[in-house]
C-alpha cells in the first residue's frame, strides 16, 4: 500500500521501565491513501482501520489508551 503523510496529529511518550532508558515514543499521523492494499508484517495477524472513539473501545495496551484519552 502507499499512503502519503499529511500530518502530524500526535506524538506521545511513555517510559516503559520508569528508569529513563525505556522511553518509547509513538508519532500519530494523519495520512491518505494512494493505492494498494495493506500488506502485514510477520509480527501482525490482522488490521483495523478506526476513530479515536472505536481506539478507545478496544482492548489495546494502557500506555496506547493514555493518548487516545488525552487527545480526543
Amino acid at each position: 500500500m502507499k499512503a502519503r503523510i499529511l500530518k502530524v496529529v500526535g506524538v506521545y511518550e511513555f517510559d516503559f521501565g520508569n528508569d529513563g532508558k525505556s522511553t518509547h515514543r509513538f508519532t500519530i499521523y494523519s495520512t491518505e491513501i494512494i493505492s494498494g492494499e495493506v500488506k502485514l508484517s510477520h509480527e501482525h495477524t490482522d488490521f483495523k482501520w478506526v476513530t479515536k472513539d472505536e481506539i478507545l473501545k478496544m482492548k489495546i495496551e494502557p500506555f496506547m489508551i493514555e493518548y487516545f484519552k488525552q487527545n480526543s
